[in-house]
């Protein structure tokens, strides 16, 4: 499946393929680019002492994909989020407008798998590049909490045997 782009180049994938990490590191890499923040979600293997056996992620993809963009538009005109210039400059803050987006080289991709996710399975990427570090982390992590709490998107764990029955999660409440 082709990952749908915007105007800035940032792209959002659902997918039932395995997510391919390289790739997106890839496609954030250029000339400009001085940083990348990942963050990388796995399938881990129990869950508030319950032996997870596997997830399953089911979406709306259409509204998902349409928010996933929401959250990434959010993101580039946040107040909150901000580039920082060198120190030894200025100590003013230039903001992540859509007009300074290409001369920070902001760059998002999120990438999330569909289906079933193994134990140690990658089901999740975000990644951000910029030109400048700081406030890549902030990005990231301003996107995995949207994300968790807002996209269509639903996840059941799957419990071995004898630990109960299949769990849908509900999406975070985050304040």
């Amino acid at each position: 499946m082709t990952a749908t782009t915007n105007s800035f180049g940032d792209s959002v994938l659902l997918t039932k393929e395995p997510l391919n990490l390289q790739k997106i590191v890839d496609e954030l890499s250029g000339p400009s680019i001085g940083a990348k923040a990942l963050f990388i979600g796995t399938t881990k293997d129990s869950f508030e002492g319950k032996p997870v056996t596997y997830l399953s992620y089911e979406a709306y993809e259409p509204l998902a994909i349409k928010t996933l963009f929401k959250i990434i538009e959010d993101v580039r005109n946040s107040k909150k989020i901000h580039h920082h210039q060198d120190q030894q400059q200025t100590q003013s803050k230039h903001q992540f407008h859509s007009s300074s987006s290409s001369s920070s080289g902001l760059k998002i991709i999120i990438h999330h798998l569909l289906g079933e996710s193994q134990i140690g399975q990658i089901s999740l990427i975000i990644g951000i590049s910029s030109n400048k570090s700081e406030g890549t982390f902030e990005i990231c992590n301003q996107i995995l909490k949207n994300l968790k709490k807002n996209v269509q998107i639903w996840k059941k764990e799957v419990y071995d045997l004898g630990h109960g029955e299949p769990c849908w999660k509900e999406n975070l409440s985050i304040v």
